[in-house]
């Protein structure tokens, strides 16, 4: 099974994954690759805003570039860096709670189509 966890924070957002949806033979799991397409999307459009601090504890590579023993985990944090203008704040909160949400009914959806392979929390 794979379980996640979002929690949402003032200014900020953590969500990490681990597991494997046992749906399917690893490499062949539709789950799992929607869990990671899900999560995937949202670290690179958060990795490459300028007024996001990211951070997360695998490369964004591919799947086949992670050693065996990684495959399975990804988690990755993201806040609206203090130093710009309240304009600024702003604009990376929602695109934040844009892509909060973006996982949120991601997850959900899957929750209730694959309820026997994915496990979702949100705090």
């Amino acid at each position: 099974m794979t379980k996640i966890l979002l929690a949402r924070e003032e200014g900020g957002l953590r969500c990490s994954a681990s597991g494997h949806a046992g749906f399917a033979e690893k490499g062949s799991d539709i789950v799992c690759a929607a869990v990671t397409v899900l999560l995937r999307t949202a670290m690179r459009l958060l990795s490459k805003d300028a007024q996001i601090e990211f951070a997360t504890s695998l490369p964004l590579c591919s799947e086949s570039d992670l050693e065996e023993s990684r495959r399975g985990e990804l988690s990755f944090s993201a806040r609206v860096r203090e130093d710009l203008a309240l304009d600024e704040k702003s604009s990376a909160k929602i695109k934040i709670a844009f892509l909060a949400d973006y996982l949120s009914e991601g997850f959900k959806s899957l929750c209730e189509e694959f309820p026997r392979n994915v496990e979702y929390r949100e705090n």
